[in-house]
């Protein structure tokens, strides 16, 4: 008998650990994203590099794919409550001031490329 109970047993956690296996939650402490950055910060799909944090601000370097990843960087953010304040371009970047008047933060992206590869410099900012 007991040895019926421990195959139950034994089967009943192998069948939970396959069916939860495809179960993941990817929260953005995952994606090496700095700790503490404000929820409204949404941040596209990418690799993140050298993210750094002090107490209300956070930067971090965002490489994507093209230059569709670089705008959808911005349109994340936009849709997330963000306005525009400010734009400005040179021959190797774009910069945009961005600001959530609702939580009070204060974003400036930068997308340019490092060693060739399309990159967003995120630099954030809380005001309150």
């Amino acid at each position: 008998m007991k040895k019926r109970v421990r195959a139950i047993v034994v089967a009943g956690v192998l069948g939970a650990a396959i069916a939860l296996s495809g179960c993941t939650q990817t929260d953005e402490a995952d994606r090496g994203l700095p700790k503490g950055l404000p929820a409204t910060v949404s941040v596209a799909d990418g690799t993140v590099n050298d993210p750094v944090s002090s107490k209300g601000s956070w930067s971090f370097v965002l490489t994507v794919a093209d230059a569709a990843g670089q705008k959808a960087a911005v349109t994340e953010l936009r849709d997330n409550g963000f306005s525009e304040v400010s734009t400005s371009s040179s021959k190797v970047a774009r910069t945009y001031a961005l600001r959530n008047k609702k939580d009070g933060t204060d974003a400036t992206l930068v997308l340019t490329k490092r060693d060739g590869k399309p990159v967003v410099v995120f630099t954030v900012v809380s005001t309150k």
